[in-house]
């Protein structure tokens, strides 16, 4: 990889980290909530049906 290449790469980077970041962190803990989300919904159906 060429000194160039990343150059241009940090310079996208600092230019748009927060376009890249927001949406990953955002994702991220949507996918995580939904995870859990169906854990504790299944969690919550074994309870009631173990009653």
């Amino acid at each position: 990889m060429a000194f160039g290449t990343l150059s241009s790469i940090g310079r996208l980077w600092r230019r748009y980290r927060v376009v890249i970041i927001f949406p990953t962190i955002a994702g991220t803990t949507i996918f995580a909530d939904i995870i859990h989300t169906r854990r504790w919904k299944a969690q919550k159906l074994l309870e009631k049906s173990s009653s």
